[in-house]
Formats: structure tokens, sequence, C-alpha cells
């Protein structure tokens, strides 16, 4: 019983396996990698994609997500009372 429960173990590990390795090939087929860049205006993690023409100029801007971490229940407080005081 203990083989049967283990060879069905490993049969479900291999087939989720199989089943992620193609959602990760799906994801970075060229169809949807392009597809995020023209209409969902994101970059592609594909290097023989090119979004350089809308990326040219733009800056890299630091971010600390330390400070941000901290920070961020002040500011959603912050945001939720200015969102109320507009719109409800």
């Amino acid at each position: 019983e203990y083989e049967k429960r283990k060879s069905f173990g490993d049969q479900m590990k291999a087939y989720i396996k199989e089943n992620a390795e193609r959602f990760i090939d799906f994801i970075l087929s060229d169809p949807v990698q392009r597809y995020t860049i023209s209409p969902l205006f994101r970059r592609s993690v594909r290097t023989d994609l090119s979004t350089n023409d809308k990326t040219v100029g733009l800056r890299i801007l630091a971010f600390d997500i330390e400070e941000a971490s901290e920070r961020q229940t002040k500011v959603l407080q912050d945001f939720w009372q200015i969102w109320e005081a507009r719109y409800a």
C-alpha cells in the first residue's frame, strides 16, 4: 500500500512539474510577451524583444523598499483619507 501511495505521489509531482513548465513556457512565449509590451505597456523579460524605443530617456529611480515598508500604513491611511474626502 505504501509503495502505491509513493508511486501516486511521484506521479502527481511529475504531473505538477510538467504543467508548471508548460505554464512558464506559455508566459514566456513570443505572443504573450508581445502582448505584454504593446497593449499592457510592460517590459518583456525576454531579451530578444525590444522595448528600447519606448524606454529611451527614462531614468531609473532609486527606491528604498525598507523605507516604503515602514511608511506603508501611514501612506495608505493618508490616501484613503484624501480619497474619501474627495469622492465619498
